[in-house]
């Protein structure tokens, strides 16, 4: 389908934009609360006429191999426009990952992750959804800690917006030895061996960059499943964001790939 839609072929589009479009959505509402439904969608036309901008540059940069990292780049696109374009205007600089790596150390992955969703604006309950998790287990990772030092009282709370602040730098924070994304997909899919398991999950613990695109890999699985396609009429208002002029639909662009 990416291929198609790098040749300007409409039906592709449609298709990308009937599937995608509505997951935008839910990431826009989560990461970026401040913007109503109409700054959304225009956001949503902003990053699509980003995406085919120069012959398809930003486009033909996100990954083709499988479609859940290209949901990552997809996403990590547009909070990065979300941020820079509409909600970056303040002048209080960015918080520093540590004040998120601070809530995490000496958590279980399982626990890691819930707590970085919730960070990101996931309530309890939709992060139950999303990682396909017990309410118990949910419900642990967030309560406050106990002991000598309390990190919940000695750590500001982190907002939906401060957590845009931070992504950028997390996302620049990759090191050499960070796995690469399709490392973290074999494990979730369970084709990894525990001797490439354990290493990239000891790894994972300790290094943000590589929690938060496992957390992204699993939010994009949760997408995938539980995101209805946007319907026909509402697709056509955004093919003139990416050059194109609606047209009647004409048999699905992969019927006739396969020749049906």
């Amino acid at each position: 389908m990416l291929s198609a839609c790098e040749k300007g072929d409409t039906e592709a589009w449609r298709t990308f934009l009937s599937h995608y479009t509505p997951m935008v959505s839910r990431l826009l509402e989560v990461y970026a609360p401040q913007l109503g439904e109409d700054a959304r969608k225009s956001l949503w036309q902003e990053a699509l006429q980003a995406l085919v901008a120069e012959d398809y540059s930003h486009l033909r940069g996100f990954d083709h191999q499988a479609e859940r990292e290209f949901l990552m780049d997809l996403k990590w696109f547009v909070l990065e426009l979300a941020y820079r374009r509409h909600l970056g205007r303040d002048a209080e600089a960015p918080r520093s990952p540590d004040s998120v790596r601070s809530r995490l150390d000496g958590r279980p992955i399982a626990h890691q992750e819930i707590i970085l969703l919730s960070l990101s604006g996931y309530s309890r309950a939709a992060i139950e959804k999303v990682l396909t998790a017990p309410g118990t287990l949910v419900a642990t990772a967030l309560a406050p800690v106990t002991g000598k030092e309390s990190v919940a009282a000695t750590t500001p709370a982190i907002e939906p917006l401060d957590w845009l602040k931070i992504l950028p730098q997390v996302r620049a924070a990759r090191k050499p030895e960070c796995p690469p994304p399709r490392a973290f997909v074999r494990i979730l899919d369970g084709q990894a061996s525990w001797y490439d398991k354990t290493p990239a999950e000891n790894h994972m613990a300790a290094c943000l960059h590589c929690l938060e695109t496992w957390a992204t890999l699993r939010e994009a699985d949760f997408l995938r499943r539980d995101t209805i396609p946007l319907a026909g009429p509402e697709v056509e208002v955004y093919l003139s964001a990416v050059g194109l002029a609606a047209a009647p639909a004409a048999r699905p662009w992969t019927a006739r790939l396969f020749g049906r």
